[in-house]
């Protein structure tokens, strides 16, 4: 029998996936990389994230071997053209022993893992959330109750940080002798511990910090640390977001500080998400569901402003519903409902709007050639606000949010969408104005891809455009110039 050709899609390289292909526990058995692999291909997305385990790529000192099954869902991912970010994760105890990370071994191992994989991977990234099962190693971390900041109850500094950017130091300069062509990346922790780690010292060998941008039960174009404070060798940094927490302000602040610092010159955004479980009563954390029409809005906001920040990759957390509570999905468990697929790999509303946002926008880059403003008709206020981390209450704003770019094909187009948390209410309605010619503007609703077309009239010294319709989910504006 002759296997039958292989498909080749058009993958978009600013958006990816999480995945949990590793099937490294019971409730991720269901990952099945000859199914779900070409799905992602097909859905045109770029990037697919997921683990290999120290544990297991290191069974004796010294001694490596990629497991079977994580060489099977790399080189069928490689075969589609999907660029591939693997962390290396988990500690060696049954090797090295517990107490410590031990730096060295563990740089060693991802030195073996990226010259084996060179040309089948793009990325890896140096532990996941380090604040969790890596401090925990040495006894810190949010396992036992340090905050956001990383600072424990009695006031003490997590050493775990100092300890992670050694780690994170030598592992990139050991890959980047052994092997080429493979990004270094981590931090991955909370905006304050990042912008602490930053300040003890990156290697110039580390390609780019990772933050994991959740928005809880915000809008996504706010993230739960307004204000947010921390203390640096006895100074007060205090601008670590705007007051309002915007998502926009902390990535741009902690990619400033990171340049000050000499450190990474971007940021990848390598998880974030909505889940859609079902809230309880006596729920705690900060995770709070969200109904599939919400998420499937979200996803498409973040990934658009992402594209608008020329973050070069942002990963939504996951593809697919994980089984962690009884080996079945539990609509109860937040970690249980972030995918865009329920467990059986039946769709929700938000693998769509996945696919559309990856299609629609292949090929978009950032511009600001065109000028224009869009101007809201009325205000829809917040009110159920959110709480931040310091109990602090947060409103989604109320605006509209734009950007606009340059399509593979010349084109000028403006992402626009309401800022408003996801409701029934119709779109709202504003004026496009344009401070140059244009004849028409098409708008593309971004979750079901309808079209409508709007006139344009000049005014003064400007075109504009009424009774513009912005949903809560994104529209694509093409605007035509000349007719």
């Amino acid at each position: 029998n002759v296997a039958a050709e292989k498909i080749s899609y058009k993958l978009n390289y600013n958006m990816g996936v999480a995945t949990h292909f590793v099937r490294k526990q019971k409730s991720m058995s269901h990952w099945d990389q000859e199914k779900y692999i070409p799905l992602i291909a097909s859905s045109h997305i770029g990037w697919v994230m997921g683990e290999v385990l120290w544990g297991k790529l290191e069974t004796s000192k010294g001694k490596y071997k990629i497991p079977k099954e994580d060489l099977e869902w790399i080189n069928l991912a490689h075969s589609y053209g999907i660029k591939i970010i693997i962390t290396l994760n988990g500690s060696n105890p049954d090797v090295y022993g517990s107490g410590d990370f031990y730096p060295a071994a563990y740089a060693d191992a991802a030195s073996y893992l990226a010259k084996e994989l060179q040309g089948k991977i793009d990325a890896i990234e140096v532990v996941n959330e380090p604040f969790n099962w890596y401090a925990n190693v040495y006894a810190e971390g949010t396992r036992h109750g340090e905050n956001i900041n990383g600072v424990s109850r009695t006031g003490v500094v997590g050493s775990w940080m100092k300890s992670y950017i050694q780690l994170l130091n030598l592992t990139a300069e050991k890959v980047k002798k052994n092997s080429s062509g493979i990004d270094v990346i981590g931090l991955g922790s909370f905006p304050g511990m990042n912008w602490r780690m930053l300040s003890y010292g990156i290697s110039n060998k580390v390609d780019a910090i990772t933050l994991h941008p959740y928005s809880y039960d915000t809008t996504p174009e706010i993230l739960p640390y307004a204000n947010n404070t921390i203390t640096l060798n006895g100074h007060k940094i205090n601008n670590i977001s705007d007051s309002h927490g915007t998502f926009t302000s902390v990535l741009k602040n902690m990619l400033s500080f990171s340049r000050k610092n000499n450190g990474p010159s971007d940021i990848w955004l390598t998880e974030w998400g909505w889940t859609t479980k079902e809230n309880g009563i006596f729920d705690r954390g900060h995770f709070k569901g969200v109904s599939e029409d919400a998420q499937a809005a979200y996803i498409q906001r973040r990934f658009l402003q992402s594209l608008g920040l020329n973050i070069p990759v942002s990963i939504l957390y996951s593809f697919m519903d994980d089984k962690n509570s009884t080996g079945n999905s539990s609509r109860s468990n937040s970690e249980d409902n972030f995918g865009v697929l329920y467990s059986d790999g039946q769709p929700k509303k938000a693998y769509a709007a996945l696919k559309n946002v990856a299609e629609l926008t292949l090929g978009f880059v950032r511009n600001n050639d065109i000028k224009y403003s869009i101007i809201k008709e009325s205000s829809r206020l917040d009110d159920s606000p959110a709480k931040s981390f310091d109990k602090t209450k947060i409103y989604a704003p109320d605006g509209i949010m734009s950007y606009s770019f340059r399509s593979a094909s010349g084109d000028h187009i403006i992402a626009a969408w309401s800022m408003e948390k996801y409701s029934k209410l119709p779109p709202r309605e504003a004026v496009l104005k344009f401070e140059t010619q244009v004849s028409q503007i098409i708008v593309q609703d971004l979750l079901t891809k309808k079209i409508d077309k709007y006139a344009v009239s000049k005014n003064g010294d400007s075109w504009l455009s009424k009774s513009i319709k912005i949903p809560v989910n994104p529209v694509l504006i093409y605007v035509v110039e000349n007719q």
